[in-house]
C-alpha cells in the first residue's frame, strides 16, 4: 500500500498477535516486564497498543495510561494502527514457522524490531529487519529506531523491499 503518514506523523508502538497462541503471551509479558520500561525511561510519553483476541486476564492486567489493550479489532482499524505506529515489536521467544505479523507489518512498511525467532523462515531477514534477543538490547534498538528519522526510513524502505524480492 502507499503509506501516507511518514516518521513525523507516527507515534507510540505495536504488538499485534492472537493470544490463543501462547507465544504471543509470552512475548509481551517478557516485553512489558523487561524492555518496555527501559524505553519509556527514555520516551516519556511513548505508549504501546497490544493488538489481539481473546487476552488472558496476565494480559488485561498490564493495562495502563501507557499500555493499550484493545483486544480483537476489524481489518480496518488493524490497518490504522499500522498506519499510525512507529514501530512494530515482534518479542516472541518461542514458537515455529514464518510469522504472519512480520510479513503483515512489513506489507504496512512499519519497521519491526524482532526477535530471532519471529525471524525464522524468512531468507535473508537480517538484511530487512532489525534483530535482537537480550532485553536491554531490544530496548535500544527501539529506542533508535523510534528517535532516528533518518534510520526510521532506512528501515521503513526495507521493509517495503522485503515484501517487493518475496512475496
Amino acid at each position: 500500500p502507499d503509506i501516507a503518514k511518514g516518521f513525523e506523523q507516527r507515534k507510540d508502538l505495536l504488538f499485534v498477535g492472537g493470544f490463543g497462541h501462547p507465544p504471543n503471551v509470552d512475548g509481551i509479558l517478557w516485553f512489558v516486564k523487561e524492555i518496555f520500561p527501559i524505553i519509556q525511561n527514555e520516551i516519556q510519553d511513548i505508549k504501546l497498543h497490544v493488538v489481539g483476541s481473546k487476552p488472558p486476564k496476565e494480559v488485561l492486567a498490564l493495562q495502563s495510561d501507557s499500555i493499550i489493550i484493545t483486544g480483537f479489532v476489524n481489518d480496518e482499524k488493524l490497518a490504522e494502527y499500522y498506519a499510525t505506529c512507529r514501530v512494530t515489536v515482534i518479542p516472541l521467544r518461542y514458537g515455529a514457522g514464518v510469522k504472519g505479523k512480520l510479513l503483515e507489518t512489513c506489507y504496512f512498511q512499519l519497521p519491526p524490531v524482532i526477535t530471532r525467532v519471529a525471524s525464522e523462515g524468512i531468507p535473508d531477514i537480517e538484511k530487512y529487519c532489525i534483530i535482537e534477543d537480550n532485553a536491554s538490547d531490544f530496548a535500544l534498538k527501539t529506542i533508535n529506531l523510534y528517535n532516528d528519522i533518518i534510520l526510521w526510513n532506512k528501515q521503513q524502505e526495507k521493509s517495503k523491499k522485503l515484501i517487493q524480492n518475496n512475496y
